[in-house]
């Protein structure tokens, strides 16, 4: 079987197939007979491509009319050579999910050797969708090499190797620090606790979001994922707790948040009930969980 490199995005409909469609024509390019394909950590099955994705790629002389989202699973991750996802947040769902398959993640800007993620250019003009598909290209070109040496199972020149994670069921059980256990220095009920600013943001979302249950027609749905949004970059600098994965659970979040469809009102209960788990610490399993319920997550 030849390498199997998958490109991981969101909802699978935009960056990523555009990445494919440019890594094979890089790999053909370059005699390299592997097979390439995506998914998306919030991915709909047999969505098309965006609209302005599939005419960048036109504009690129790239074909992507066929393409058809699927939904991250288990198996494609275990299938995957290695992974590319298409920023940093995404890497860090998926490292934080599949913390044994850590050698074998990069995000794009990784790969070139840059701290650059490439903005989901949903809703903006054709310009930016072929200014970004070029940028893509370009961090591909540069982390050929890179990928390269991690098909072959060698630390990737110049790349820092992801650290593993230990898969503990809870994410305060050890201090990565020392390695001294957090419950050896605290009583079980004296664990860190969210600060009240993080407390205060969980509110917010939490009223904002039962307002939009009990009275649908009040909140318009675009003016409602924007505040949300801004709430949940707020969130990202208050309240981290020791080993706590609630960057790659806000970056599934934020994920959701792009689709302009106005959500149902169970898909409404859903995030409320998503937002409501930061009030407590976040652990693997709350990661996992919020990424299973986003599986029928409207698409964007």
């Amino acid at each position: 079987m030849p390498p199997h490199i998958l490109i991981v995005g969101g909802a699978d409909t935009g960056r990523a197939p555009m990445a494919v469609a440019l890594l094979q024509r890089l790999l053909t390019g370059s005699q390299l007979h592997w097979y390439v394909s995506s998914a998306g950590v919030v991915g709909h099955d047999d969505s098309p491509a965006e609209t302005e994705a599939r005419d960048a790629m036109q504009a690129l002389g790239l074909d992507i009319s066929n393409h058809q989202a699927r939904f991250f699973t288990d198996d494609l991750a275990a299938s995957a050579t290695a992974l590319i996802t298409v920023d940093s947040g995404t890497a860090r769902v998926i490292r934080m999910r599949y913390p044994e398959y850590a050698p074998r993640i990069m995000s794009l800007g990784e790969l070139a050797g840059r701290q650059r993620d490439i903005p989901d250019p949903f809703r903006m003009p054709l310009a930016a969708w072929i200014g970004y598909a070029r940028e893509i290209e370009q961090m591909l070109q540069t982390g050929l090499d890179r990928l390269i040496a991690l098909v072959n199972g060698d630390t990737a020149p110049n790349q820092t190797p992801a650290r593993t994670e230990s898969p503990v069921s809870n994410p305060l059980q050890v201090n990565q620090t020392n390695g001294t256990s957090v419950d050896s220095i605290l009583p079980t009920n004296e664990l860190p606790q969210p600060t009240r600013a993080r407390e205060e943001i969980v509110e917010r979302c939490e009223r904002l979001l039962t307002l939009m249950i009990d009275i649908p027609a009040l909140i318009a749905w675009n003016n409602a994922r924007q505040q949300l949004a801004n709430e949940l970059r707020a969130l990202e600098s208050v309240g981290n707790m020791p080993d706590e994965p609630k960057q790659s659970y806000v970056a599934l979040l934020q994920t959701a948040l792009t689709t302009p469809a106005h959500p149902t009102g169970e898909q409404l209960n859903l995030l409320r009930t998503a937002f409501r788990r930061l009030n407590t610490a976040i652990d693997q399993s709350a990661l996992n969980a919020l990424s299973d319920d986003l599986r029928n997550w409207p698409a964007p």
